[in-house]
């Protein structure tokens, strides 16, 4: 069997000759046209098996992405509940350093402190970053009533649904 675009292009060639001839088609021609649709619509059935069956395949990944997301967060909480539990137990003792088997433990302090914001609006503006956001809802409403928006573009995009 053709390629779907191979059956759009031969189609497509059909539909022009006819319009040549005032919309006429010949007995051969509307046979052909007939297996030409037939092949159309069993090619399209099978691109969209595909498409349902990718689809599927991705909420399926998606959903097993997500469990082993939350998998790996519970045990990244669990090892830093740890590594706090032991810290606490060798500040506790007044211990820097201790062997434990093959592994060596041992307490330091960061080269750079960790920053608390206590109050931003009283933080100097050349330490804080402000960022623009376009409100891209709020300017489609607008657009949508008939006012144009300097610097921003309004595109309808074509779809395919599929049922």
């Amino acid at each position: 069997m053709p390629a779907l675009y191979e059956i759009t292009q031969e189609l497509s060639r059909l539909f022009d000759r006819a319009e040549e001839q005032g919309g006429e088609l010949s007995d051969q021609d509307f046979i052909l046209l007939d297996e030409l649709e037939g092949n159309f619509d069993d090619k399209g059935e099978r691109v969209i098996k595909v498409i349902r069956s990718l689809q599927a395949d991705a909420k399926r990944d998606r959903e097993e992405a997500r469990f082993f997301e939350q998998r790996a967060g519970v045990a990244e909480n669990r090892a830093k509940w740890l590594k706090l539990y032991l810290q606490r137990n060798l500040e506790s003792l007044g211990l820097k350093k201790r062997q434990f088997g093959l592994f060596i433990a041992s307490l330091g302090t960061a080269s750079m402190p960790t920053v608390e914001v206590l109050d931003i609006e009283v933080v100097p503006e050349k330490y804080v970053f402000t960022t623009k956001v376009v409100a891209k809802k709020a300017a489609t409403l607008a657009y949508k009533e008939g006012e144009r928006i300097p610097g921003l573009a309004f595109k309808h995009s074509t779809f395919l649904r599929i049922k």
